[in-house]
């Protein structure tokens, strides 16, 4: 079974939606990151086939999170860079 599949795909733009939109803090990203390895707690105790997951996948899916969260921080820092430039 593959570390990253179709999902990981949705776990990276979540995040990186998330960073863009959400003010940034460091205490948010600490609450946001306990949010996540919450849910993958949570998938472990869903009855469900599609929350079956081998403990590396729920591993790379916190990652893909964190790449996630960090690439739309990095992207809205440099929106916002660009953006007091132009004024």
């Amino acid at each position: 079974m593959s570390l990253l599949n179709l999902w990981s795909l949705g776990h990276f733009f979540f995040w990186f939606s998330v960073a863009c939109f959400v003010t940034q803090s460091v205490i948010i990203f600490i609450v946001l990151f306990l949010l996540s390895i919450s849910w993958e707690a949570i998938e472990i105790a869903l009855p469900d086939d599609f929350s079956y997951e081998s403990w590396e996948k729920k591993g790379m899916d916190i990652v893909i999170n964190i790449a996630g969260f960090l690439f739309g921080t990095f992207c809205r820092w440099l929106w916002l860079c660009f953006r007091r430039k132009d004024v």
